[in-house]
């Protein structure tokens, strides 16, 4: 299995954590990798999850390569934040919630929200 990132680098502007979105293909479309880390000594979080391409477009898409931030809150103890990337067929939402602003006690999940035209509007009070 080889991992290839999904888009440069100098795309994640957010903090100074070191971050990588992967992607590898696998028969039924790709695993994605989502990883963030501040060092050795620094804390650290992770996630994976599957995207359903079984065509292998997305390894030619060009338009799928921003990550649109869709929620931001945060105070001084904590900071939340929700992004989706297009994918083949829908959605790859990450969300992001750090406790401190140090990024102890973080988390991050990952899913795949099927949506064939990508229509789904996430101001929407009721998305269809």
């Amino acid at each position: 299995m080889k991992w290839e990132s999904v888009f440069p680098k100098e795309a994640w502007k957010y903090g100074t954590a070191r971050r990588r979105l992967q992607k590898a293909r696998v028969p039924t479309g790709w695993l994605v990798i989502y990883r963030e880390f501040t060092g050795s000594a620094g804390w650290a979080m992770h996630d994976i999850t599957h995207v359903p391409d079984p065509e292998g477009v997305w390894a030619s898409f060009e338009d799928m390569k921003a990550l649109e931030t869709i929620y931001s809150h945060g105070n001084p103890n904590f900071d939340q934040r929700t992004s989706r990337l297009k994918t083949p067929g829908g959605w790859l939402v990450i969300d992001n919630y750090l406790l401190s602003r140090e990024g102890r006690h973080s988390h991050v999940c990952m899913t795949y929200v099927p949506d064939k035209g990508h229509k789904w509007n996430p101001q929407a009070e009721n998305p269809t």
